[in-house]
């Protein structure tokens, strides 16, 4: 989006666009340019932009004129833009651009170290995650052995409260089979008692 001025043309920073990004633009006179972004311009903000000069014709002979690689079309595609002024009044103006193609040197650098510390985190928190899984699996392993050891310690005290209820049980029967036998001996015996009172009445 461009308008033009007499020394100087506007363009509205895409949608999209941060700092340090690097934009291809055309002047109105047909002159292309590319540049980086500056801090503080949020898209939709305009930039003020100084105009090129317009190419100068170059006289060619009607072999170049013919031969597109070195026409004068060419040459305009070619021609080296301006370095870009500061302006005190309006939309900032743009610093000097950057070559086409080319990447900003600190956007570059910022880049780097952005990566290395991501990686510095991402290793020293995989390591912290690596520590605290270790301890834990630790500490489950003697939690284990421990479970293991009361099981152990239960099974032997159940056995033998097994083996006393066993006793107990045969010890019941025992009474439980006496019994029948006791009663009849005491029949017996007050049988034996009424006889004796019979006599000596």
């Amino acid at each position: 989006d461009m308008s033009s001025t007499a020394k100087y043309f506007q363009i509205k920073v895409p949608a999209g666009v941060t700092a340090g990004t690097q934009l291809q633009v055309r002047s109105p006179n047909g002159v292309d340019l590319v540049f980086s972004v500056p801090p503080n311009c949020p898209p939709g903000s305009l930039l003020r932009v100084p105009m090129p000069a317009s190419p100068a014709p170059t006289p060619v002979n009607p072999a170049q004129a013919a031969d597109p690689a070195t026409g004068p079309a060419n040459a305009q595609a070619n021609a080296t833009p301006p370095p870009a002024q500061s302006s005190q009044e309006g939309p900032p103006s743009l610093p000097a651009s950057n070559p086409p193609g080319g990447v900003p040197a600190t956007a570059s650098t910022a880049d780097s170290k952005d990566k290395e510390q991501v990686v510095a985190y991402t290793a020293k928190a995989l390591s912290t995650l690596h520590t605290t899984l270790t301890k834990k699996k630790d500490e489950l392993k003697d939690e284990w052995s421990k479970l293991d050891g009361e099981i152990d310690e239960l099974k032997t005290k159940l056995e033998a409260l097994n083996k006393k209820r066993q006793e107990k049980k045969e010890e019941y029967e025992n009474i439980v089979n006496e019994l029948p036998k006791l009663e009849e001996m005491s029949k017996k015996f007050s049988g034996m008692f009424a006889s004796l009172d019979d006599r000596i009445k």
